[in-house]
């Protein structure tokens, strides 16, 4: 994530509203505690929100662990197909 791009991101409760997507949060094990504190108002705004850990990664997951965030993604479309 980039930081300083974030914080001139204008993201609120009415842009949360007009979502109704399921959301997937895929974080790493060795991420900076920053990332794990995103999740909270994550999951306030995003009540189906799902949470996947890669074990022995960081932030930089899907280059360390390309083959366990696939996974991640596969079992998550397997649980919910697009229509």
């Amino acid at each position: 994530m980039e930081f300083l791009a974030l914080q001139q991101w204008q993201f609120g409760e009415d842009q949360v509203s007009r979502i109704s997507a399921l959301v997937l949060c895929i974080t790493g094990s060795e991420s900076d505690p920053a990332y794990f504190e995103i999740e909270q108002p994550l999951q306030r705004w995003f009540p189906h929100l799902e949470t996947a850990n890669v074990p022995g990664a960081n932030e930089m997951l899907q280059m360390q662990q390309p083959r366990a965030v696939a996974e991640a993604l596969a079992e998550f479309f397997a649980r919910h197909p697009l229509s």
